[in-house]
């Protein structure tokens, strides 16, 4: 076919591609069409012709891929003729034309021509680089050449895909590191020119240095070394914050653009050592500084080269950079950041920064990433020079952080200064550490929490905060205003734990006044008979109110994060703060409780109403918060006989606060703050005379009797662990005999019984066990008692055999009944799941207690029940909650073969169940879930019963490898092939999981050396993952694999060598003998494993470059149709 004819036909068929009008069917027969064309050998000769003579743009795109497709993957074939002529037509049709082309398709040409050089430099492309850098070192070319750099740079310097073998992979490495320095030095030099082109100063006089007192520069903008050896800061010569840059015009701006994306790029693969001096850092923070100038002409093209400066300075960062020189380098890294600080913020007045909210917020995002960096990885380590001016740098950076505009980007800058205080706080912990070391960040620290809890407050920012959306939830189940407010406090809580005085100097007085006034809102409550009203104005008044509620509310979150400060080591010092405030959130508790404002009708009822249930809920939680205190003046009242009455006083202001709040009219936020601490009295506290109390018996026989079904599923739940925990756990200080064991288990019993009756006497209902509508009636009622029995047994999971034991009295009715609904309710997935997840709570928390009689009567029933007809009937169809069921009974059996050492009657029928009736029915399914659940009841099954197919006997022991003795070997086998099975499919979890279940294993029971995994299983499981590594199927785990090949090769190194590698080649389709010879010599014969697993890699990365090359050729005429 001539050129001609084929570029008319080319062009037909590309046009009737891109047509509107054209089926899909019609496109697929295209691109099949345009595939074997692109395949054939001499094709390439065609697109050069294309390209010159076409100017339909999917003409030249398709002939460059094709090109593209002959440098990747037919370099070698071409004879160095054809290599010749293909370079020069690249390099010279780009150079003809790059002015006019589209940037895709200059790209795509420079792309190309790199890619040749991948292949041919410097072997038969020597002149590859020098091209590259005469086009950076020409001001007409330079933008041309920086783009040839950056993509070198990608192509070369990491080679990606499966295109470049081994060998070559590491040439380049080693060519492209010889090439760094000059590469980074040229950019550099492109970067300088630009910047001294368009330096001008506007003052001579910089602003106020920021050390104590004047220091000399020297050229370098160092000073000399002081007497103690010390480098101080000094401000640069020429201070660049008084210094106006002019700006870049438009080619200039792209040049420089690109010299920084080049350099960003370079940053991640040079030697640092030797390719980042101190003059670079001058460089790139010059263009940083760009994206502080705000005038609005220029902001976007200014902010886009801060940006990309910034992102060569953060790549330094990020790498955590630290050169053996390393004061000056990070006295100079500071001097940049101070000087970046104060243009940021507009420190004295510089007319550089107008205004911060103009600055373009992609700068300021990488600005805020290197504060991050830095302070987190460098600051520590100039904190002791005594010439650091760090507290002038922190107050910049408070101005920095207040400066924010939005909620996201104020609380990144919270980070920042979290990760400070993580450093101080952990330094202040370690043993025998000074606490002045802290002293210098106190003013500076106090004055930033001061300034955050300012911004906090809706009487000082309430125009800011208003805007702050506190209706939408988030991902972490957050509005916008509690995220907001939970990092605020979170700051002033580390804050705290180092300066307490100063935080509680700030926060108690404002406790104190918003306080007094929510009391006083008791004297605006008028009533007309039917409902009460605040009688207040709908303007001024509200917004008062409002304003304090949310303060009040911020306040005690605050004072509940900060309840650890009274616990511990400081118990004692603090006891009477500590009972101050107690009996202050006591009392806002208690007049919450009393009043319920929430109930109350005001001007504007969407807004107050919501903040009334706030404060309410908070006040609750933060009395919750001082339990674990209160546990504590507990236990030392009861040894002391002190305090006994302020105990019993504040427990009493407590359950009364929140005992009348447990019904079904009180908003649900408020109901499970009263839940909660009335959990964690009966949890932490544990005081004896608990149930003492008149209220808390009105609510022990509301919840007896059932009252309390009512209540959201949360706080029912909730209040009956609250009231069980009272009854079991046992009393702090309190010897055994007299811990009232008998009575307790009668009250849980009693209790239990209450909660439990519609569920205990289904049997008593007229045929129940056939009809199906009085069935479908009571569902709700089944679910919701097993659901609380298992939230009941598991918050009770850790405690002491007494606890347990009685809690096993009260519910063992409750077992017998379950296993009884099971039969009727097992094409019910819902039920199951309830029933299943009740069992396995059981299992887990009262296996003693069951006792092996009831243990094996419920396992039995079940495995009777879960056929492999009903699983694959109702439990595993698409959408159901099935699978949970299975998976939890899978958890059940592993817990049943735990127990090593001891009999194991239920082990034929677990290996029986497992592998006749759930693994045929989920093998070829996507139920990633239960195949976890599967494999690790066997890996279970193996790792704790190995006896069981490996006696362990004196015989045993003086047997051969050869002859050593098996039992139960069909079991093991149909084991050993499910997880070889699983190797094979494409769940990651699962592979990862079984990968690490055969290590275990191995490691453990030396399972690679027996004598039936190395005759039967080793050459198919390394056949398994090496073909996993060929594939790529699991690269996310080519370590893990690795790693495994290894210690199975490790068995018999020279099985693996000999005879498993070459059957491994003659079983892959579409490799020549040769190449199966080269791929076996170029294997290494190592034992060690380091060695093994780069052979390994290597190996796998050239073979698939072999079958890449072996599918592309397509030799023959050149034809299109």
């Amino acid at each position: 076919m001539d050129r001609v004819s084929a570029l008319r036909q080319l062009e037909a068929l590309l046009t009737r591609f891109f047509s509107n009008e054209s089926t899909n069917e019609e496109k697929l027969e295209i691109n099949k069409i345009l595939e074997s064309f692109g395949r054939q050998q001499e094709v390439w000769k065609y697109c050069t012709y294309f390209l010159q003579q076409s100017v339909n743009p999917h003409v030249l795109m398709y002939s460059l891929n094709v090109l593209e497709n002959t440098v990747t993957r037919l370099w070698p074939s071409l004879d160095s003729g054809e290599k010749g002529d293909l370079k020069c037509f690249l390099m010279d049709h780009l150079l003809l034309h790059y002015a006019s082309l589209p940037a895709y398709l200059s790209n795509k040409f420079i792309k190309i021509i790199v890619l040749v050089g991948r292949v041919a430099w410097p072997h038969e492309y020597p002149e590859f680089f020098d091209q590259m850098m005469q086009l950076c070192r020409s001001t007409s070319t330079n933008m041309l050449g920086l783009t040839f750099l950056l993509i070198a740079s990608e192509e070369l310097a990491a080679p990606r895909g499966d295109l470049v073998p081994t060998a070559r992979r590491q040439e380049l490495a080693g060519l492209m590191a010889h090439q760094s320095g000059p590469i980074t030095s040229l950019v550099v030099e492109i970067l300088d020119s630009y910047a001294e082109k368009q330096r001008h100063k506007l003052t001579p006089t910089p602003p106020p240095s920021p050390c104590n007192s004047p220091v000399k520069t020297t050229p370098n903008a160092y000073c000399s070394s002081n007497e103690q050896g010390l480098i101080p800061f000094c401000p640069p010569q020429r201070p660049s914050y008084a210094i106006s840059y002019s700006p870049l015009d438009k080619k200039s701006e792209e040049v420089c653009n690109m010299a920084l994306k080049c350099l960003s790029h370079l940053f991640t693969w040079v030697p640092m050592a030797t390719c980042v001096t101190l003059p670079t850092l001058d460089t790139v923070f010059h263009f940083a500084h760009l994206g502080c100038n705000s005038a609005s002409d220029i902001t976007e093209r200014s902010g886009s080269i801060g940006s990309l400066a910034m992102d060569c300075i953060n790549e330094l960062m990020v790498k955590n950079y630290v050169p053996r020189e390393l004061e000056p380098f990070l006295m100079k890294l500071f001097e940049k950041s101070f000087d970046l600080l104060q243009r940021l913020v507009g420190a004295g007045q510089t007319p550089v920064t107008s205004s911060f909210s103009h600055l373009d917020d992609r700068f300021l995002a990488k600005c805020s990433d290197f504060f991050y960096w830095f302070v987190s990885s460098h600051l520590k380590r100039l904190e002791n020079n005594p010439n650091f001016p760090v507290t002038e740098f922190l107050e910049l950076f408070c101005k920095y952080t207040f400066k924010q505009a939005e909620v996201d980007s104020f609380c990144v800058c919270l980070d920042i200064w979290g990760a400070l205080l993580d450093h101080l706080v952990t330094s202040v912990e370690v043993p025998g550490s000074q606490t002045h070391h802290c002293e210098q960040y106190r003013s500076t620290l106090v004055s930033m929490a001061s300034s955050v809890l300012e911004k906090i407050q809706f009487n000082c920012n309430i125009d800011e905060l208003r805007e702050i959306d506190d209706d939408t939830i988030d991902d972490d189940n957050e509005t916008e205003w509690q995220s907001f407010l939970r990092q605020c406090v979170e700051f002033i809580g580390k804050v705290a734990q180092l300066f307490p005085s100063d935080i509680f100097q700030k926060v108690l007085p404002l406790l104190e006044s918003y306080s007094q006034f929510y009391f006083s809102l008791e004297q605006l409550i008028t009533s007309d008979g039917r409902r009460r009203h605040l009688a207040i104005s709908e303007s001024t008044d509200c917004e008062k109110v409002h304003a304090v509620l949310k303060d009040l509310t911020s306040l005690l979150q605050i004072m509940g994060r900060l309840a650890d400060h009274f616990t511990g080591d400081n118990f004692e010092k603090q006891l009477t703060n500590a009972l101050m405030l107690v009996n202050q959130f006591s009392l806002i508790a208690k007049y919450s409780t009393e009043s319920m404002l929430f109930n109350v009708s005001t001007p504007i009822p969407e807004v107050l109403e919501h903040d009334f249930i706030i404060l309410h809920a908070q006040a609750l939680g933060t009395l919750q918060a001082y339990t674990h205190w209160l546990s504590q003046l507990y236990l030392t009242s009861a040894r002391q006989h002190s305090t006994e009455d302020t105990v019993a006083r504040l427990v009493g202001t407590m359950v009364e606060s929140a005992t009348p709040l447990i019904a079904g009219d009180v908003p649900e936020k408020v109901v499970l703050a009263a839940c909660q601490l009335l959990l964690s009295l009966a949890s932490t506290v544990r005081p004896m005379f608990l149930t003492s109390f008149t209220c808390v018996q009105r609510l022990m026989e509301k919840a007896t009797s059932g009252q309390l079904a009512s209540l959201p599923i949360r706080a029912y739940t909730m209040i009956y662990k609250a009231l069980c925990s009272l009854l079991v756990l046992p009393w702090p200080q309190i010897s055994n005999p007299e811990q009232q064991w008998e009575a307790r288990t009668g009250e849980i019993t009693r209790l239990i019984a209450g909660a439990t009756k519609p569920l205990r006497e289904l049997q008593l209902l007229p045929r129940w066990s056939t009809n199906v509508e009085l069935q479908e009636q009571v569902k709700p009622d089944i679910k919701r008692i097993l659901n609380l029995l298992e939230d009941v047994v598991s918050s009770l999971a850790d405690q002491q055999s007494k606890s347990k034991t009685a809690l096993f009295r009260a519910i063992s009715p409750c077992i017998d009944a379950a296993i009884t609904v099971f039969p009727v309710y097992l094409h019910d997935a819902v039920i199951l799941d309830s029933l299943m997840g009740f069992f396995l709570t059981l299992f887990v928390a009262l296996k003693a207690q069951l006792g092996l009689a009831l243990t094996e009567r419920t396992t039995h029933t079940i495995m009777l029940l879960l056929t492999r007809e009903q699983m694959e009937g109702t439990l595993l169809q698409e959408g159901s909650t099935g699978s949970k069921v299975i998976e939890k009974f899978l958890k059940i059996l592993q817990l049943l073969i735990d127990n090593s050492g001891q009999d194991r009657p239920f082990l034929p029928s677990i290996i029986s169940f497992a592998m006749n009736q759930i693994y045929p029915s989920i093998a070829e399914r996507s139920v990633p879930d239960i195949k976890l659940a599967l494999y690790q009841l066997l890996f279970h099954l193996l790792l704790n019963n190995w006896r069981y197919f490996y006696p362990s006997t004196v015989l045993a022991h003086m047997d051969t490898d050869d002859s050593e003795t098996i039992e139960h070997e069909q079991e093991f086998s149909s084991i050993m092939q499910s997880i070889g099975q699983s190797l094979m499919q494409n769940d990651v979890s699962v592979f990862k999981e079984n990968l690490e279940h055969l290590q275990q294993l191995n490691s453990k029971h030396h399972l690679y050396s027996k004598f039936q995994f190395r005759t039967t299983l080793l050459y198919p499981f390394l056949n398994l993952l090496m073909q996993s590594l060929v594939q790529r199927s699991h690269d996310i785990l080519q370590d893990e694999i690795c790693q495994c090949l290894y210690s199975m090769a490790s068995v018999d190194f020279s099985f693996y060598y000999g005879h498993f590698l070459p059957k491994f080649l003659e079983t892959i389709e579409g490799l020549t003998e040769e190449q199966q010879a080269t791929l076996v010599l170029n294997y290494r014969l190592v034992e060690d494993t380091p060695s093994f697993v780069q052979n390994v890699c290597q190996f796998t990365s050239d073979l698939r470059y072999f079958l890449i090359l072996n599918t592309t050729n397509s030799s023959g005429s050149v034809m299109l149709s």
